[in-house]
């Protein structure tokens, strides 16, 4: 039941959906240091840093907890940062490797578009950082290029695959702006941080592009 009950909560925190007070936050730095290196990130609400915490506390609930922890992560799908989905693939790829996958090829897409919605092309590491960060060594020994290519053949036709209203927040927080705005104890308003609307369709096409360079990838490596 308590670890039910953080479930709770984490995904209660993990929200944020873009609404108009959403769009102005204020970062704040907070420096970690083990052994001789130092890593300062922006934290607070909907922040990267929060963001990857919260799914590597998810990572503590037992795997006996499974159907309750994916059915509440499945459920707000479309609520959350798409960070999440990485821990429904975690927890589904040793029963399911090829669901597993397209839930994992599913975040990263998301993940990516998350980032070009930046203004600050530098939070375009933060997806990297972000698989780093939650490695998945079990379901990436399980998967295989046949599982990759049917992956992102299935979320290349998802007409959902921008039907999502969590904020980017999370993902632009990794960038420089944010830490020189959160460094100059400066607040940051929507036209600071997030790429106006009428530039968004180019970043949906970007990424469509991205999944047929894939997608022609796999293939070739196939011989298909």
């Amino acid at each position: 039941m308590r670890m039910l009950l953080i479930l709770a909560i984490l995904l209660g925190l993990g929200g944020g959906s873009a609404n108009a007070d959403e769009y102005t936050r204020k970062p704040q730095l907070k420096s970690i240091t083990q052994g001789n290196i130092t890593n300062t990130f922006v934290v607070g609400a909907g922040s990267w840093a929060e963001m990857v915490a919260s799914v590597q506390q998810l990572r503590n609930i037992p795997r006996d907890k499974d159907t309750e922890v994916l059915l509440s992560l499945t459920l707000k799908e479309k609520e959350l940062p798409p960070i999440y989905l990485l821990e429904v693939a975690r927890r589904t790829c040793e029963t399911n490797p090829q669901q597993a996958i397209n839930t994992f090829v599913l975040a990263t897409t998301r993940m990516r578009f998350d980032a070009l919605r930046c203004r600050d092309k530098s939070a375009r590491g933060g997806v990297t950082m972000t698989l780093r960060s939650l490695q998945m060594p079990t379901c990436a020994n399980l998967w295989t290029t046949e599982h990759m290519l049917v992956a992102y053949e299935n979320i290349r036709e998802r007409r959902d695959l921008f039907d999502y209203s969590s904020s980017p927040w999370w993902m632009c927080s990794h960038g420089m702006s944010a830490v020189m705005a959160a460094t100059n104890n400066k607040t940051l308003e929507r036209d600071d941080w997030l790429i106006p609307e009428i530039e968004v369709q180019a970043a949906e096409r970007t990424i469509r592009g991205m999944l047929r360079r894939n997608i022609k990838g796999l293939s070739e490596k196939l011989g298909k």
